[in-house]
């Protein structure tokens, strides 16, 4: 029993206290019930606003008095990303038993009852800027204020605070964590204060098996709440069992399932499970950006007056701001209570403010101080602090098991509280209504609920709890009751209805499979089974799906809405759908939706809008470099264009004369033999060795079949050839390129059937090769258009259709043709992902079989219908095994690129999984066959080695890009709803394993390859000392486009990272391990653009964005203006750059252009009009949809004119243009789509001839 003297005490203190507060609060709910007669809701439009942003204990006590005093004409707007209040008290118990978690999420939409119709809406979205006037979100939308309340919160890792901000996914997040510490025996919870304390004695009270231990950095427990806290609480936690470690700053090396904790003496300790618990951190980065000096700089705390209203350093600050809560320096505690009675003031003062009355100060008191601590299953202690010294402890019993959250809901609504026990998302009783913009719920009208079979334990459903559907389930398992099923349930969730329809997954159901725990939870274990080839090409082997986690109670993720009560709330939510095309057109193009240009749209905000500020501001010196350093690389093309065309059309390219000595030549040829025609089967090896020798005998014989093949293979091997003498590879490439023009020739002129032979396909083949790794500048972005083109001749040849059922075939022949198909699909495919493009052909369009698994030495042109020698089986490498590995997931693949870039506009995420299924099944096998042919060294001959890197690498790029892409819509999607996770996991998981092979840093998540020093490799990275480091810096086409998509991606992600989590700011020693790749990865990105600019690129464009992204990294990090950092990223880069294409127009002899502003503008629309229309894309200059796009920045790098349309003039040499534009030359009109400068004859005036958006008005001159 309490001690009388304490007991009394409280007494005393609570009717001294609450007496006064029940008279006010009387008052307060006399006015209110006036008020909800008075109130005459207006039109949205005429209102005055009042914001609140943050919906926890302090944004909803706000939004609930405001509602029931605001006079009529003013509304209250709750912007929340969260689509239920989190009941965050009881989090840290419902982490660890299951069966109440549904009662943690209130329904916001409750809150329409506190106030009369038309008062309250509520905005379910995250606030990424405020103004001086209104809110922005992360969707572009922007809601206006009079005056704006910020309860933001703090932040804390699980379970203090989940990631999930639906019902669902929250309840799975839980489940997640229930199975967490069910599974684990031993768990280190670091954090000695309440959440802590609260956890880890629950953990040992329900499962007393299990080893806790509790980790604390100071001498005691609790240490916000004093010294007698926490010697009340010493004793319960020992006597639960639970060990304590005090003085202890352990670094997390790892959190999680398996995590590690490193201790100040050096010696590492590993947990089954390691919960993180530590101090909170304010959620005050809005306000931060918004005006600096009203932040704390030791605390982040918002700083407040005693009005509650922000406050800057001179003790001034916006009049209509408020600050409430955790995140407010208010002087208060940090406590719900004292967020509540800081909500009656801030409401009181915006009330007084509007009717012109004196404000009121917050003062605090003691009782805001007070706390609950449960300890375990028994033992509760109720503690209240006293100013003068004289503190009130409580032992009491124990709490119930849901923490008495019947008591939330009924401060939320009282009608609620028959409803708070139910499991499914939305309470019974309810329906929709469309009065307001955002449709609400009604409970005055039961609908009828449909009797579904139940699924459930008998002894769950008794007592009616939450059950998880194993066997013996979690309830009763931890209860040591009997768990049996019905006769219409079973430990699986049935798979259809009584109608034989597909389930639709309940509200406890994860949106990716039967639990997002299961896609979640799995994470950490999943990431050490996600791995690229490894050195000993065995590891193509990408992270499960969700399917696999749950086996045969994998359901429908499009039906994840259990009721169509839920579709219609998202619908009201997210406005009218309409159907539009998944991509971009820009200029002349269509970028589908698998193209890299997506990648940016509805991204990279920040850079994008200081980009616009600089880059297309005439008085900027940036903008002033840009155009520099457009000049150089424009003429460095058209140097290039100008050694490619010969002068006249007829006349023959010296082929001859670009041809090496001998012993170069023949290391040129080796080095494309070893890479590209290991995966890639063109050639028949001995043949072109045979015809190579016969050239070097007497070259005046040589075909010029041949010396187009000869010319194409030399160019492609000095791609990743590293000792050629100075000059070669320019001059390989020249040649190759005009080859390259004269093959394209023929191939426009193939229509006599004389010219429809093997050896033109097989320069096809090696033209489209050419165009995707030589760098060459010729169409290496369009390569679909000429793989459809082969294809099609392809079929003509009947290459489609398995030679077998053609009589008179050679074994040789029928080989050739089975290899040359499968390199022609192969290139489809990959073209198609590339430009956004539907592959035009299925598995169905044809038979032909896979070539055999033999090595060239196997067949010759000479043999007869059978093999030398038979077939080698799978296990063994031959010259012909990477194609037949990749020729093994290409009806997948196929599927993929159509599914993503097809027509239809509503795509099945559930297809979307599948296909990821299946795919990571052909990825196993082929870790699998890799990992067979190490161990089989010699069976394939006595040259017989194991698989190359380059050609582990390059299969892992080809097949895990199609992972990238699938997930990619999806993980777009994830950043408003949390049910697409899964996919942004995947989405950033495969971007990384590709950016890490691309990149060449080894120490990226302990990928393969050399170890080195990555800070080297930022600064200046070495000279290539392999085939792909070669081809990662020289490489076009399909790599360059891959290199962009999935560098896009894993920059992105260390900027969303860091927004989500804003504890980060300012600390860039917090950062996570994962952070830490990120980081890594996106300094890897910056300096292989650097590099692919010093060998040969001309895209300065690429170097420079990655450079602001990670300028914005770095700023984040050091808590400095984002904008600052993102401008002086942009300097350094744009003057890098310049120096770079400096240097390269130097070395190649092309006479420096002019640089002045009418000079260049004038010599700009020159040369557009003696050239043709070129209908390449530039990099990182796709045209988006504008100021919808972005909010009120229509502009993304280096594209797009601005939303206000108020622009410069430009003048030129005797012409004067009004293009209520940017104030460009041609050339920048042309990034914004809008065509070159043309002459009207009829109206006798230069227009813009726009094809990618409608020019401006005025656009003649």
């Amino acid at each position: 029993m309490p001690p009388a003297g304490e007991i009394l005490r409280l007494t005393g203190k609570t009717l001294a206290f609450f007496g006064h507060i029940i008279a006010i609060n009387i008052g307060f709910k006399i006015r209110a019930i006036i008020h909800s007669y008075t109130y005459k809701a207006k039109p949205v439009a005429v209102c005055r606003t009042v914001v609140v942003v943050g919906g926890s204990f302090a944004g909803i006590e706000v939004v609930r008095r405001l509602c029931q005093s605001l006079p009529t004409d003013w509304r209250v707007v709750l912007v929340e990303p969260n689509s239920h209040l989190h009941h965050l008290f009881a989090f840290p118990r419902f982490s660890v038993i299951p069966g109440h978690e549904h009662k943690a999420f209130i329904p916001y939409d409750m809150l329409q009852k506190a106030g009369p119709d038309g008062i309250f809406e509520q905005v379910q979205g995250l606030v990424t800027e405020i103004t001086e006037s209104e809110v922005r979100l992360a969707d572009g939308k922007a809601v206006p204020y009079d005056y704006l309340v910020m309860a933001t919160g703090t932040y804390q890792a699980p379970p203090s605070h989940l990631h999930a901000t639906e019902k669902a996914a929250g309840c799975a997040e839980l489940r997640d964590l229930q199975d967490k510490v069910k599974n684990a025996k031993s768990i280190a919870v670091v954090g000695g204060g309440p959440v802590g304390v609260e956890v880890s004695t629950d953990i040992k009270s329900w499962y007393p098996e299990k080893e806790v231990t509790l980790i604390h950095s100071r001498a005691q427990l609790l240490n916000h709440f004093g010294k007698r806290l926490n010697d009340a609480s010493l004793e319960p936690i020992k006597k639960i069992g639970v060990e304590l470690m005090l003085e202890q700053r352990p670094e997390i090396i790892s959190a999680g399932v398996g995590g590690t904790l490193k201790f100040a003496d050096g010696h590492e300790s590993t947990y089954d499970y390691i919960i993180p618990a530590t101090g909170q951190k304010p959620n005050s980065l809005l306000i931060e950006n918004y005006s600096p000096e009203a932040i704390a700089k030791d605390t982040k705390e918002i700083l407040v007056k005693p009005t509650l209203q922000v406050m800057c350093g001179d003790g001034k600050g916006p009049q209509n701001i408020y600050a409430v809560g955790d995140v407010a320096r208010t002087g208060g505690s940090k406590m719900a209570r004292a967020a509540f009675f800081q909500a009656a003031v801030a409401q009181y003062n915006i009330i007084a403010r509007i009717n012109n009355k004196p404000e009121r100060n917050y003062v605090p008191n003691d009782v805001e101080g007070s706390i609950k601590l449960t300890l375990g299953k028994e033992t509760s202690l109720m503690y209240i602090p006293d100013s003068k010294g004289k503190d009130i402890l409580l032992t009491v019993g124990g709490t119930p098991e849901d923490m008495e959250v019947k008591k939330v809901w009924g401060m939320m609504e009282p009608k609620a509280l028959g409803y708070f026990q139910i499991e499914e998302k939305h309470l019974p009783g309810q329906k929709m209504t469309s009065s307001g913009p955002h449709q609400q719920f009604s409970a005055d009208r039961p609908v009828r609920r449909r009797r579904r079979p139940a699924v459930v334990c008998t002894e769950c459903r008794r007592r009616k709890i939450a059950c998880d559907r194993k066997l013996p389930c979690g309830q009763c398992t931890l209860h040591g009751a009997d768990c049996v099923y019905g006769p219409t349930a079973n430990g699986n969730v049935p798979r259809a209805t009584a109608a034989g329809g597909p389930r639709k997954v309940s509200a406890a159901t994860s949106p990716a499979g039967t639990s997002t725990r299961s896609a979640n939870g799995a994470s950490a274990e999943d990431s050490r089974t996600t791995r690229s080839f490894a050195k000993n090409g065995s590891a193509l082997q990408p992270r499960p799906s969700p399917q696999e986690y749950e086996g045969d109670e994998y359901e429908d993720v499009d039906d994840e809405a259990a009721s169509a009560h839920e579709i219609e709330r998202m619908q009201g939510l997210m406005g009218t759908y309409y159907p539009r095309l998944s991509g971009r057109v820009c200029k002349t193009r269509l970028f589908g939706q698998s193209h890299w240009a997506n990648n940016l749209v509805d991204q990279f905000r920040k850079v994008h809008h200081v980009n616009y500020q600089i880059f297309f501001l005439s008085d900027s010196s940036l903008h002033k470099q840009l155009r520099q350093c457009k000049i150089l690389s424009k003429a460095l093309k058209a140097r290039h264009l100008e050694s490619v065309n010969p002068a006249s059309s007829s006349e023959l390219p010296d082929f001859t004369a670009a041809i090496p000595p001998r012993d170069v030549a023949d290391r040129l040829v080796q080095t494309y033999l070893r890479t590209f025609e290991a995966v890639f089967r063109i050639l028949h090896i001995p043949t072109f060795l045979d015809e190579c020798e016969r050239y070097w005998e007497d070259p005046n014989q040589a075909t010029e079949v041949f010396m187009t093949k000869f010319l194409i293979v030399l160019a492609i091997g000095s791609c990743t050839y590293d000792n050629e003498p100075g000059g070669l590879k320019e001059t390989l490439r020249i040649a190759a390129c005009r080859a390259i023009v004269k093959a394209h020739a023929w191939q426009g002129a193939a229509i006599s059937k004389h010219a429809l032979t093997l050896d033109m396909i097989q320069v096809y083949c090696l033209v489209l090769l050419s165009r995707q790794t030589s760098a060459v500048e010729y169409g290496d972005d369009i390569v679909w258009i000429s793989a459809g083109s082969l294809m099609h001749t392809a079929f003509t040849m009947g290459l489609h259709r398995d030679p077998g059922l053609f009589a008179g075939l050679t074994q040789y022949e029928i080989e050739m043709r089975r290899r040359l198909w499968a390199t022609i699909l192969e290139f489809v495919v990959q073209a198609s992902l590339d430009s956004g493009m539907p592959p035009l052909i299925s598995p169905d369009d044809f038979d032909c079989g896979p070539p055999s698994n033999i090595n060239d030495e196997q067949m010759s042109p000479d043999g007869g219908k059978s093999m030398l020698e038979p077939p080698l089986p799978d296990t063994v490498l031959t010259q012909t095994s990477c194609q037949r590995l990749l020729l093994r997931s290409l009806p997948l693949r196929l599927r993929i690129a159509k599914f993503l870039n097809g027509l239809v506009v509503d795509q099945s995420y559930n297809e979307a999984l599948r296909l990821s299924r299946e795919l990571s099944s052909c990825c196993r096998t082929a870790s699998a066959l890799l990992e067979s042919m190490g161990r089989n060294v010699g069976l394939g001959g006595p040259d017989h080695r194991k698989p190359s890197a380059f050609q582990v690498q390059l299969i892992d790029i080809l097949t895990r890009r199609f992972f990238h892409s699938l997930h990619a819509p999806w993980a777009r999607k994830s950043l408003v709803h949390v049910q697409y996770y899964y996919s942004r996991r995947m989405h950033l998981d495969s971007a990384l394993q590709i950016v890490a092979i691309l990149t060449g840093d080894a120490n990226l998540l302990g990928r393969i390859g050399q170890q080195g020093d990555e800070m080297a490799a930022v600064a200046s990275p070495g000279p290539a000392q392999d085939d792909l480091d070669l081809m990662r810096i020289h490489g076009r086409g399909l790599f360059k486009c891959v290199l962009l998509d999935t560098c896009t991606t894993v920059t992105f992600e260390a900027i969303q990272q860091l927004q989500e989590d804003p504890s980060l700011l300012g600390f860039d020693g917090s950062m996570t391990l994962s952070q830490k790749d990120l980081y890594k990865a996106v300094t890897s990105i910056v300096a292989l653009s650097h590099k692919r600019i010093v060998e040969g690129e001309t895209n300065f464009k690429a170097y420079c964005f990655y450079s602001c992204c990670l300028g914005q990294v770095n700023g984040m990090l050091a808590g400095l203006p984002v904008q600052e950092a993102i401008l002086a990223a942009a300097r350094k880069a744009l003057d890098a750059s310049l120096e770079m294409l400096k240097d390269r127009i130097v070395k190649s002899g092309v006479p420096f252009p002019p640089t002045d502003f009418e000079e260049s503008a004038q010599e700009s629309a020159k040369a557009q009009a003696q050239q043709p229309q070129d209908t390449e894309t530039e990099d990182i200059d796709p045209e988006i949809d504008g100021p919808s796009m972005m909010g009120d920045t229509a502009a993304y790098i280096m594209s797009g004119p601005s939303a206000s349309g108020q622009h410069d003039l430009l003048t030129m040499p005797g012409i004067t243009v009004d293009f209520r534009g940017n104030g460009q030359d041609d050339d920048q009109w042309m990034d914004f789509g809008l065509g070159p400068i043309d002459f009207d004859s009829t109206s006798e005036s230069w227009i813009l001839s726009g094809v990618g958006s409608e020019a401006p008005p005025s656009a003649g001159l």
